[in-house]
């Protein structure tokens, strides 16, 4: 099928044509061959029959070409061939060459890229034993990670412990300083009792730390100078009638503080007010008393006749526990006004008294009772913030 298909591919046409011409030309040249010979014609001086010949030799140059002069003309690649033959012949020559070099490039491209696959297989090798190492790595990385996250948590807890340390030791540091503030103050203090006890083995200690001297009233209707000038005066008439000499004998050194604070809260005092006039150390006689003055409100803290308190009992009592009945009741008493808001007396506490008379009294009137009996206790007038409390006892049968 390929040979006939390469049959039919042929230029038949061409083929015909040269067929056609050199039947035309081998036909001119026999008849005038054949001219030739009958005329007997001589070319060139030769015998008519080598000049048939050479006639014959023409026709058949002729028929060649015409063949190459047919083939030129219908086809450009035999016009080309015959025109540069030279031309392809030394192309070829250089393509022959330029295929030599290809060739041995192709060879060294060969060489190298051989070289390359080995290159590539050791590097493969290197890869893999790379990938190996890698792999160790990693697990080595892993057990890093691991360590570096345990020593993380470690270094959290540490660094919580040495907050904690650190807020521990800002803590101490504080109680360090509180305690020798404290030092410093019992040191003082100290140094104080060491000064009074010189003083009670020199002289006579009259007034103690704390103790009133005299309180004062105070309803708005004098100057606050004056009023704390009347205080230091009653005060010092006070001492001197208990040290048993002259109020011009005795020496009130007031605190310049305390006496410029009372006297603005007095000049702006709205209602009742109350001065104290307190001791701020011992004093011995002879010595200066050093004293402090405050300012307090003074409301009604107790109405005249109130019942404060009250207790019921089934028969007599003994005289003991009489007393202790008693003493349960006014300390009852005590506490009660005291919360509501009645001043006590700095060194003992107490907010007034009963007589000694009216105690032992009560005590004997519960002792001797025939039957249930109730103890009531009334205040005796009405009782400012300052105080006294004055209060009665009252022993009725039921």
């Amino acid at each position: 099928m390929s040979l006939l298909k390469e049959i039919a591919d042929l230029n038949w046409q061409l083929i015909a044509s040269l067929v056609l011409i050199s039947a035309v030309v081998a036909y001119v040249g026999d008849v005038l061959g054949m001219k030739v010979g009958k005329r007997r014609v001589s070319l060139f001086g030769l015998r008519p029959r080598h000049t048939s010949s050479i006639i014959t030799a023409v026709t058949g140059v002729t028929i060649a070409l015409s063949t190459l002069v047919v083939l030129s003309f219908a086809s450009s690649t035999v016009r080309s061939a015959l025109l540069g033959m030279k031309i392809i012949s030394r192309q070829m020559q250089e393509l022959n060459v330029r295929l030599e070099e290809s060739r041995r490039e192709l060879r060294d491209s060969q060489g190298k890229l051989l070289e390359s696959h080995e290159a590539m297989r050791a590097m493969e090798e290197r890869l893999k034993a790379v990938e190996g190492r890698l792999s160790s790595a990693s697990g080595e990385l892993n057990r890093v990670r691991g360590r570096y996250e345990a020593l993380s948590a470690k270094t959290s807890e540490l660094e919580a412990k040495r907050s904690d340390l650190e807020r521990q030791l800002v803590e101490l540091t504080l109680q360090r300083k509180a305690l020798e503030a404290e030092v410093a103050e019992l040191k003082s203090k100290r140094d104080k009792l060491e000064r009074e006890l010189s003083q009670m083995r020199s002289g006579r200690i009259q007034v103690l730390a704390g103790e009133l001297i005299y309180q004062l009233p105070y309803v708005g209707d004098r100057d606050p100078q004056e009023a704390i000038k009347v205080l230091l005066e009653r005060g010092r008439a006070n001492l001197a009638f208990r040290f048993g000499t002259r109020p011009e004998e005795v020496a009130l050194v007031a605190d310049q503080g305390d006496v410029s604070s009372a006297v603005d809260r007095l000049s702006r005092a709205r209602g009742r007010k109350v001065l104290r006039l307190t001791a701020s150390a011992n004093a011995v006689t002879g010595q200066a008393v050093p004293c402090r003055i405050k300012v307090y409100d003074s409301v009604l803290v107790v109405r005249d006749r109130e019942v404060l308190a009250a207790a019921r009992f089934d028969g007599a009592l003994s005289p003991v526990d009489a007393e202790s009945a008693l003493y349960a009741m006014l300390r009852e008493v005590n506490q009660r006004v005291v919360r509501r808001g009645l001043l006590t007396d700095p060194l003992s506490g107490a907010v007034g008294g009963l007589s000694a008379a009216e105690f032992f009294d009560a005590v004997e009137r519960m002792s001797n009772a025939s039957g249930a009996f109730r103890v009531l206790v009334e205040a005796k007038g009405d009782t400012y913030t300052e105080g006294p409390l004055a209060v009665t006892v009252r022993v009725s049968d039921l």
